[in-house]
């Protein structure tokens, strides 16, 4: 029996900014490699609580889910500013320097 895919893959490089990412996602082009998709900000989170240092090695991520105060703020999102991740560090930006795709696992 084979080895089973890793659930989180390595970083991958992309500098082009949350705008970009978002288009591509709504155009249902992926960046990541078959079977596996960019992170929501749950999951992104859990990433950045749960990771080691060393697991991030100083990179970051973005998600794929925008930034929004919703109907209780007044700094409405644009769809251009999503949530930035990297060790123990969750904010938000409009561009990181990777992501770093995941995969469902069906047990």
């Amino acid at each position: 029996m084979g080895k089973a895919a890793a659930p989180i893959m390595d970083f991958i490089s992309y500098t082009a900014g949350y705008e970009s990412l978002r288009n591509q996602l709504e155009k249902g082009e992926s960046l990541c490699p078959e079977g596996y998709r960019v992170p929501n900000v749950r999951e992104a989170a859990l990433m950045s609580l749960f990771c080691s240092n060393s697991w991030w090695n100083g990179k970051t991520i973005l998600s794929s889910s925008y930034y929004s105060h919703g109907i209780y703020g007044t700094n409405y999102d644009t769809g251009t500013v999503t949530w930035f991740f990297q060790s123990n560090y969750v904010t938000v930006s409009s561009s990181a320097e990777s992501l770093r795709c995941v995969r469902d696992v069906y047990m």
